[in-house]
């Protein structure tokens, strides 16, 4: 019943923090079920590939910027 009250072009507040450049709760949601599921021996490949496209964007709105260069 809610999503019925919910406009179609309606986006999250995270979906919104991270295109408005603000920090976002990407860790707190996202980076939580990838964590708890490496602990526990779970895959969650989903979340582990949404929080690592995110993560740049994430970074950036908090000031955080890696200085190492991936391999």
């Amino acid at each position: 019943a809610r999503l019925e009250g919910s406009p179609q072009n309606g986006t999250s507040s995270m979906q919104r923090d991270l295109m408005d450049g603000r920090p976002s709760e990407l860790e707190i949601q996202i980076g939580a079920v990838v964590r708890l599921g490496r602990e526990a021996g779970v895959p969650t490949p989903v979340c582990t590939f949404i929080f690592n496209s995110l993560l740049p964007q994430e970074k950036k709105a908090r000031g955080e910027f890696d200085t190492e260069e991936e391999e």
